[in-house]
């Protein structure tokens, strides 16, 4: 009798929390829906990305060059509005933010970690700008739990989602799927496969041609890449490309070695090194790192978290003093460092595990 009151107790809260949340969205739509973007700076990028999807209708342009097993889960944002689309983009990416701060420790402590999370520059900006981060966050986050789970459909849903940037995380999801060899039976990986692709084949044969011919107009010569801030500098290209390949080695060398979990600092660095080796990667993508990173390394690891979330967050400086966007080359910079510190950090966890490993046999020899 107690057990069903406790179970009929849970629904209840479950169903009041979901309808708070369903007014409250509601409500911040109304809101969002009398704002006047079209002649003001928010949703800068919103208001470019939207039109390649308007509609229901796909656009290939500069702008829309996500891989088209990914981009169908935007494409219904294109059937509203110009404004209630992007409410929805800044709610999601919200409830993406909220959901990547782990709890662990006490309750006042995921609180201080959502809420440095939520006003922190990158997150701001993402919101005000409005682009494709919550889809990665969100991929990131049902893919690893999903592994855990051993969940191969809904695995294979996050990678879908992880893969819509895919400057941003095709080192992670390297690690993963070799991770996932080493460590699922065969029947699991033969699910995630077909899940994997009974989307991407058909939306390839509907759009992989138009999807690959955007490529060839690509023309920009700006971001937080390697290739961008080295070549600006005048680095000749072959210490560029050098450099590139260093951060790919060391980022799969360091993450593929040893333990399979995908702990925060090694995804954090595999984000971090994916971004910087990119051919083109922007800064609003540094929200991703800063959340599967960055965060959870502050909350567990202060001494090397925080002053990782205060780089993050020095274009609140340059905004006081400038009132200009920050520098590209100190987001490199930061992004930089955050891969060194993320580094380290997998590099020692990993040292641990062995460690570990090697001391029962040490004490019974």
């Amino acid at each position: 009798m107690r057990v069903q009151n406790r179970s009929r107790r849970q629904y209840t809260e479950i169903a009041i929390f979901g309808i708070s949340v369903a007014v409250t969205g509601a409500l911040f739509l109304i809101f969002v829906s009398r704002f006047d973007l079209e002649d003001s700076a928010l949703a800068f990028d919103w208001k470019m990305l939207w039109p390649g999807f308007r509609g229901g209708q796909l656009h290939w342009d500069e702008f829309i060059q996500n891989p088209p097993w990914s981009i169908i889960f935007v494409m219904p944002l294109g059937f509203l509005s110009l404004r209630a689309s992007w409410g929805v983009m800044m709610l999601l990416t919200l409830f993406s933010l909220i959901l990547s701060v782990p709890r662990q420790g006490s309750a006042r402590r995921w609180y201080a970690g959502i809420l440095a999370l939520v006003l922190s520059y990158p997150a701001l900006r993402e919101l005000m700008d409005g682009n494709f981060e919550a889809f990665t966050i969100l991929g990131v986050l049902l893919m690893v739990r999903s592994h855990e789970r051993r969940a191969p459909v809904l695995m294979a849903l996050g990678v879908l989602l992880a893969m819509i940037k895919p400057q941003i995380t095709y080192l992670l999801l390297v690690i993963a799927a070799l991770h996932t060899y080493r460590t699922t039976p065969r029947a699991f990986q033969v699910r995630l496969a077909l899940a994997l692709l009974v989307v991407i084949i058909p939306t390839s044969l509907w759009q992989g041609g138009p999807w690959l011919e955007s490529y060839e107009r690509i023309t920009r010569s700006w971001g937080i890449s390697l290739s961008v801030i080295l070549g600006a500098a005048g680095v000749p290209s072959i210490f560029t490309a050098l450099a590139q390949i260093a951060v790919v080695a060391v980022s799969l060398w360091a993450a593929g070695r040893g333990s399979t979990t995908l702990t925060p600092p090694k995804m954090g660095m595999l984000l971090a090194g994916g971004l910087l080796a990119a051919p083109y990667s922007q800064s609003l993508s540094m929200l991703v790192v800063l959340a599967i990173g960055v965060i959870p390394v502050m909350l567990d690891r202060p001494r090397v978290g925080i002053p990782l979330f205060a780089l993050f967050n020095l274009p609140y400086l340059t905004r006081l003093v400038t009132l200009a966007d920050p520098p590209t080359a100190l987001m490199t910079a930061s992004l930089v460092a955050a891969w060194l510190a993320l580094l380290w950090l997998t590099v020692t966890d990993e040292a641990r595990v062995f460690q570990r490993k090697a001391q029962p046999l040490a004490q019974t020899s």
